[in-house]
């Protein structure tokens, strides 16, 4: 009888072993997918750009703003670099209509947006 008891207490021990394991399996898991969808989400939320809009015949827009301790006249000048590549590829010239931007400042990330159309060089 002594001999039926130890064995099934040794098949508890091992139940419950092997469910602790299953449980920290499962919280290192659900850690992980946390941290997957921390890090997505940062990177996300990190920088947001427009990519060329069309605003109207042969007018475009184009806006970007990213989250950390750059200036908006450094996403201003990134910006018309970009319009201007856009511009050289239909084989025309940038001229810039508009262009407005702001720094870092408390509830604000460092933006810039600038209005261009393509003209013949």
């Amino acid at each position: 009888m002594n001999y039926l008891w130890q064995i099934n207490l040794r098949k508890c021990q091992a139940r419950n072993y092997t469910n602790s394991e299953q449980t920290y399996s499962k919280e290192n898991e659900t850690r992980m997918k946390k941290l997957i969808i921390l890090i997505v989400a940062l990177s996300i939320i990190g920088c947001a750009s427009s990519g060329v809009v069309q605003t109207g015949q042969n007018s475009y827009m184009l806006a970007k703003s990213e989250w950390g301790f750059t200036s908006g006249s450094v996403h201003a000048a990134r910006l018309m670099q970009e319009a201007s590549e856009f511009c050289n590829a239909k084989g025309k010239q940038i001229n810039l209509i508009s262009r407005s931007s702001n720094d870092v400042q408390f509830g604000k990330t460092p933006a810039a947006e600038i209005n261009f159309q393509c003209i013949d060089k």
